[in-house]
């Protein structure tokens, strides 16, 4: 029998074992998959599954399988899929066809199947996964809660079994946040690692697909073929890594303990841990980040409009379901739009200090490690503000507190499963140097044997809140 919760990798191996096939392995995730579209992870857009599946163990039977043969792959609606609608979750963009990139022809290349288009923040502008138009992902722990966002229907599908893994993107915390919420692995790599054609763009600079999962192994897969990248990863030795830990502030106390619980069986196990001041990183983003993203979203938006859909950007804000999305994109067609001149500044001065400053904080170690999120997930109506452990914060700064910075600087980053909070997921986070995205993975392969188990989301949860703490299917 088949676990539609088991790791990627274990079921790539039981079919290539002749244990299994596509068409069973999609049997066993339909349920979960049902479960997954309770939840609204899915959009009603049918990319024929079984057909797919049907052709996969036909290739397998023939001996022409590709190395992802028969794995089950959701992909965010803002990124193309054959000839399927590529949305971005709004009413702005309803019919909109968008040409398959080099990234998604190399996993179909590979032999994965595509199960669906997932549920997202509206245009992947936002960081809790709210959208107006279709309504949010909820989360799998808690329908009273949000998924997280802005690929949180992928993070639903990935912890309920409705696939192995789903591909998103990642402006500034994209994959890593609804990961965190999720109980599973979410893995943004070095800005300009992935090929960027093929999805709804925001910020150039800042912009990349990625990889979630309910294992690190699963991501190292999937990664190499996105990446087209033949380096192996080399088994890291838990008491060899060096870890530089960053103390985030504000920071819910309950999510904050379970950090300090990591980090006592990370020491345990042997991690060298030492505190690094990101201070100037977090200074520097801050003069650049936001002024970075939403100009060149803006601009890209834009372009899209004019010359593929004959509107200008303030007809096409208009349109845009979200208010606050609504609001930050209008703004940008008008007499407040962000100046030239404060975009070069961001760019030309801000944005080389918060690399030189990210250098720095990562010299002499071999990662930075923190919690992912400050929160918990957030309620289904989140407000436009968040207490963070006795301090007033607007809700998308909050959220993306800890992804923002390491996100405008273009490191390779991943969220690991941590502790329940109050019977949510919690997740601790892993950032390196520019272009050690193999070095990562493998090192975080390593933390991920010393954390908790991942937590698993109980199918009847949609139903009756109820959750299930059960250990990870090791591979």
């Amino acid at each position: 029998m088949i676990d539609a919760q088991a790791s990627a990798t274990t079921l790539l191996r039981a079919m290539a074992d002749g244990r299994a096939s596509a068409q069973v392995c999609l049997a066993a995730m339909t349920p979960n998959r049902v479960h997954a579209e309770e939840l609204n992870a899915f959009l009603p857009v049918d990319l024929d599954a079984p057909g797919q599946a049907a052709a996969s163990d036909a290739r397998r039977h023939t001996g022409t399988e590709g190395v992802l043969e028969g794995l089950m792959v959701s992909v965010k609606d803002n990124i193309a899929v054959g000839a399927a609608p590529t949305t971005g979750g709004s009413p702005a963009l309803q019919g909109y066809a968008l040409a398959e990139g080099t990234a998604i022809a190399r996993l179909r290349t590979a032999g994965v199947i595509f199960t669906g288009k997932t549920n997202l923040h509206e245009l992947a502008f936002g960081i809790t996964g709210e959208n107006a138009f279709l309504g949010p992902a909820q989360n799998p722990f808690s329908r009273s809660r949000l998924a997280g966002g802005s690929t949180s229907g992928g993070a639903v599908a990935v912890a309920i079994g409705a696939c192995a893994v789903a591909i998103g993107t990642d402006t500034g915390g994209s994959c890593r946040v609804p990961a965190a919420h999720c109980g599973v692995v979410g893995f943004r790599p070095t800005t300009g690692r992935y090929p960027d054609d093929g999805y709804l763009t925001l910020s150039p600079s800042r912009d990349t697909l990625g990889v979630l999962a309910r294992a690190v192994a699963d991501i190292a897969e999937v990664d190499a073929v996105m990446a087209d990248d033949t380096v192996e990863l080399h088994a890291v030795s838990i008491s060899d890594l060096r870890l530089g830990v960053v103390r985030f502030q504000p920071i819910d106390p309950g999510v904050h303990s379970a950090f300090e619980r990591a980090l006592r069986q990370l020491g345990g196990a042997g991690v060298a841990l030492n505190d690094v001041d990101l201070t100037a990183a977090i200074a520097a983003d801050d003069a650049c980040g936001f002024v970075i993203a939403i100009f060149e979203t803006a601009r890209s938006m834009a372009t899209r409009a004019q010359l593929e859909l004959g509107l200008t950007l303030a007809d096409f804000s208009a349109k845009i379901a979200d208010p606050d999305v609504r609001a930050l994109i209008g703004n940008e067609a008008g007499p407040d739009a962000t100046p030239a001149t404060v975009y070069r500044e961001a760019i030309d001065v801000h944005l080389p200090r918060l690399k030189s400053a990210f250098a720095d904080a990562v010299s002499g170690i071999d990662a930075l490690i923190y919690p992912t999120t400050p929160l918990t997930a957030p309620p289904l109506v989140p407000g436009d503000t968040v207490d963070v452990n006795g301090v007033i914060i607007p809700t998308f700064p909050a959220y993306s507190m800890m992804t923002r910075p390491d996100s405008m600087a273009g490191l390779p980053s991943i969220s690991l499963p941590n502790d329940l909070v109050a019977g949510l997921p919690t997740g601790i986070q892993l950032v390196s140097a520019p272009g050690s995205d193999r070095r990562l993975l493998a090192m975080a392969e390593a933390v991920e044997a010393v954390l908790p188990p991942r937590p698993i989301a109980s199918l009847e949860l949609g139903r009756n809140s109820l959750w299930a703490h059960t250990p990870a299917f090791k591979t």
